[in-house]
């Protein structure tokens, strides 16, 4: 927030400040009529007293017995958990249950103070209806809430009764904890009844788990099941190992027929099966193919295709080769002998493993059959002793239940009220009652169209504000007797130390400092309309100056309602009016001497028919000449402004225009419609001065500042001016 910021917001607080004090009656009328509205409010409310006992809900009751558990436990020992079980017990508290054992035992359900006036029962409302209607009415009156971070919970009743309201709260809390233990006791002994009929259902499955063993045990003989099983995974073992061996030896006869098989399709030299190899009449056989094979290459290079040694050659080659191929086929056929024998037995020691598998299932079916069995029989049993263990404990607990609820304190009767706050209700009626005026009073500165402030009558004229003047005590109005007029007229004079003295030195000065930029020799003092104080601040400015020293000029202008013959105790026969209608009289005929030192008057003399056509004459510009040389400031009091036309008549012809608004009289239009007249016409406005100021306008520290009587008159002063004639005529 910027320093300017702050400043405009000061001021604007200051200036709701000052609209408020301006109408504190408003304000303390509207906190009067709530005050008192409150206070007839509280006469006719019931006091209402509430009393509160306090209950302790821990999570566990007390262990009677070490190892046995309670039947109810209450939370498992969170946090979250037992807060969801103190807002469950909250609203236990609150049930009808609770209500309507509460109305039991005190016997309350006709009590008029509950209730107010009993129903009557008839065919719309019955006995039990009307029980269940009152025991809800209680219960929604108990009050119930819990402690934080405690296990504290506090049961309240509020009444018109204290006495009974602490009765309430007190048999509440008890019926809640005798009701907890009760329902304990009451799970305890269901469950009891409960766990006896499981116990006995128990024990029949256990009986007839162990009879469907017997059963069969006896059908499959299960007593030689293991050794059997032993026989027959042994048998089973040998035909899988003999299995194997004739798998190999099958495959490797296998392999072999089909080496031995291509003989026919291939060379007789190029057959590499073992029993080809091994065999000595087929590898002589080989060796004598292979040199007759031999002779006939030799013989086919040297002799011709039909010689007779080549084609005997050829003959004994294919003899060879015949032998080799006979013994060849003996080989074959007696490797496929072989072959088959080995797949023969291959297949039957095949049928004897799956029969043996065959048989281990079975054993193995009827084993699993009985590990259920067994294992039906050790579930029966421990359900069975489980049970029968929790019965045999809540046996022990239901006779030993404990509460984990107990009463801490019981309700005192209480000996104030919580309802109505007295207190509280006036103190909030009186800020109800403030702020109402505060608000109205805003309304009314809003709706009031006049003059308030400096700062507004700056606004409106457009011109500075050079002086503020405070109310005179005892004069609140224009009108009165010759004598008032006159004390409010020289009241700066008689009361120099008084704030509007200090104002009309405030403005003299302001004065001064404009008289140092311009020259203001002749000054006129105007208002919008009459009774604006035009001429009280007139009188007033002029007996500042001429009290500063300088010789001062006050010319009474307004020739239609003159006053200040009277104002300063002067003959009325000789004035302004004779002056500017005859051209023979002198200046100084009409002009009068004041009890003021420093200070001289031209009152208005005889009130003439036509002022206007008198002040608009160059006999008035004479009159200003002829005096100014004798005279320092020469001030005019002038006609308003708005009324007639005698003040923008004169103004063009002054150095400068003073114009005086009443403070909380006159209105914007009226100041803004001056403003424009003097305007239209180019009229030297200086500025403005607002009359009549309250002291919430002008601010608390001025009232302050002129009770200390900074500057005050010596006790002669004081004695000599009020000795002086009222009404002294001072001769010129």
């Amino acid at each position: 927030m910027t320093e300017e910021h702050e400043t405009t917001l000061i001021n604007r607080m200051r200036h709701i400040a000052s609209i408020v004090l301006s109408r504190w009656w408003l304000v303390l009328l509207c906190i009067v009529i709530a005050g008192s509205a409150a206070y007839v409010y509280l006469g006719q409310q019931t006091p209402i007293y509430r009393a509160t006992s306090t209950v302790v809900i821990s999570q566990r009751p007390p262990q009677v017995m070490d190892g046995i558990k309670e039947v109810t436990e209450v939370v498992d020992g969170t946090t979250r958990r037992y807060r969801e079980y103190i807002t469950t017990q909250l609203d236990v508290i609150r049930s009808h249950a609770v209500a309507e054992e509460l109305l039991d035992r005190l016997n309350k359900w006709d009590d008029p103070l509950l209730f107010g006036e009993p129903q009557t029962i008839g065919e719309e409302w019955t006995v039990e209806e009307i029980r269940r209607h009152r025991a809800a009415t209680l219960a929604e009156q108990i009050l119930a809430r819990d402690t934080p971070d405690s296990m504290i919970v506090e049961i309240a009743f509020e009444s018109s009764d204290p006495a009974l309201a602490a009765l309430v709260a007190t048999t509440a809390a008890e019926v809640y904890r005798d009701q907890n233990l009760h329902l304990k006791k009451q799970i305890a002994q269901d469950a009891g009844t409960d766990l006896a009929e499981v116990v006995s259902r128990r024990l029949g499955d256990k009986e007839t788990a162990e009879k469907a063993i017997e059963a069969f045990e006896a059908k499959q003989n299960v007593g030689t099941l293991e050794g059997r099983l032993k026989d027959v995974t042994d048998t089973l073992e040998l035909f899988n190992q003999k299995l194997r061996e004739a798998t190999a030896q099958r495959i490797s006869l296998e392999a072999e027929l089909e080496q031995v098989k291509k003989l026919s399709k291939r060379s007789v030299l190029g057959i590499s099966a073992p029993q080809v190899l091994d065999n000595t009449v087929i590898n002589e056989l080989k060796l004598h193919y292979v040199r007759q094979q031999t002779e006939v290459a030799g013989l086919r290079e040297t002799y011709g295709p039909k010689h007779p040694k080549l084609v005997g050659a050829q003959k004994r080659l294919a003899k060879v080769a015949s032998s080799l191929r006979k013994e060849v086929r003996a080989i074959l056929k007696s490797v496929k002998m072989r072959y088959d024998k080995a797949l023969a037995e291959e297949k039957g020691l095949r049928k004897e493993v799956a029969a043996a598998q065959k048989e281990a299932d079975a054993i193995a079916i009827i084993m699993t059959q009985s590990g259920k069995l067994q294992k039906n029989l050790k579930n029966a049993e421990r359900l069975y002793e489980q049970v029968l263990k929790r019965h045999q404990e809540t046996r022990l607990t239901a006779g030993l239940a404990k509460n984990n609820i107990r009463l801490l304190n019981r309700a005192l009767v209480p000996t104030l009220p919580i309802r109505p706050r007295k207190g509280m209700v006036l103190t909030l009626a009186a800020l109800l009652g403030l702020a109402m005026g505060v608000v109205l009073s805003l309304l009314l500165e809003t709706a009031d169209t006049t003059i308030r402030s400096k700062t507004h009558a700056e606004e409106v004229a457009q011109v500075p504000c050079l002086g503020l003047v405070p109310s005179i005590e005892g004069e609140e109005f224009e009108g009165g007797d010759m004598e008032s007029r006159r004390h409010r007229d020289l009241y700066v004079y008689y009361n120099s130390a008084s704030g509007p003295a200090e104002m009309g030195r405030t403005l003299r000065t302001n004065l001064l400092f404009l008289s140092a930029e311009r020259k203001l020799k002749t000054l006129l003092v105007t208002s919008p309309l009459p009774q604006e104080g035009k001429t009280t601040v007139t009188v007033q400015t002029s007996i500042a100056l001429a009290m500063a020293g300088g010789r001062t000029l006050l010319v009474e202008a307004d020739l239609r309602r003159p006053r200040l013959a009277e104002t300063f105790a002067i003959e009325n026969d000789v004035g302004m009016s004779l002056y500017l209608a005859d051209n023979k009289r002198k200046a100084t005929e009409a002009i009068s001497k004041t009890e003021v030192e420093q200070l001289d008057v031209a009152v208005c003399g005889p009130i003439p028919p036509n002022p206007a056509e008198l002040l608009g004459t160059p006999r008035f510009d004479e009159f200003l000449q002829e005096v100014a040389s004798d005279y320092d400031t020469i001030l005019i009091d002038s006609p308003p402004v708005n009324a007639v036309a005698d003040a923008l008549i004169i103004s063009s012809r002054v150095d400068g225009v003073l114009l005086v608004a009443k403070s909380a009289k006159t209105t914007t239009e009226v100041l803004r419609q001056a403003q424009k007249s003097l305007q239209s016409i180019d009229a030297p406005l200086l500025g403005l001065v607002l009359n009549d100021m309250n002291d919430a306008q002008l601010g608390y520290y001025r009232h302050r500042y002129y009770r200390k009587n900074y500057y005050s008159l010596t006790e002669e002063e004081r004695q000599a001016r009020a000795n002086k004639p009222s009404l002294e005529v001072v001769k010129s």
